[in-house]
């Protein structure tokens, strides 16, 4: 919250807006799906080949965003990482459908649309 402070200073009626976490940080990895927060014992290094799926959000003048991101974990540093033909169809199907929902918002539509 002390960097968001730094950034956003917006205050209504003199008192300054509550801003900060609004999700927690999820790190999944491969066949968890989201919103994973395994215990410290639980924990296990990233392997090579895992896909990794990142969640956050914030808040700001109550407005809220989320934000999320999946990546395939490289053989090394430098390495472009590799995907199976059966994870790029994953992904690209996944992606399609993100479009497709973002292409339903509209006035007078339903969330069930």
């Amino acid at each position: 919250q002390t960097q968001a402070a730094k950034v956003y200073t917006k205050k209504v009626d003199g008192k300054l807006i509550d801003r900060g976490i609004s999700f927690p940080v999820c790190i999944s990895v491969n066949d968890i799906v989201c919103n994973h927060s395994p215990l410290p014992a639980e924990g296990e290094p990233l392997k090579a080949g895992d896909v990794v799926k990142m969640d956050l959000g914030c808040h700001i003048d109550g407005y809220i965003a989320v934000a999320a991101h999946t990546c395939v974990v490289p053989t090394a540093a430098d390495a472009t990482p590799e995907a199976d033909d059966e994870l790029g169809n994953v992904a690209v199907a996944a992606y399609n459908a993100m479009l497709v929902a973002a292409n339903s918002i509209a006035a007078g539509a339903n969330n069930d649309d």
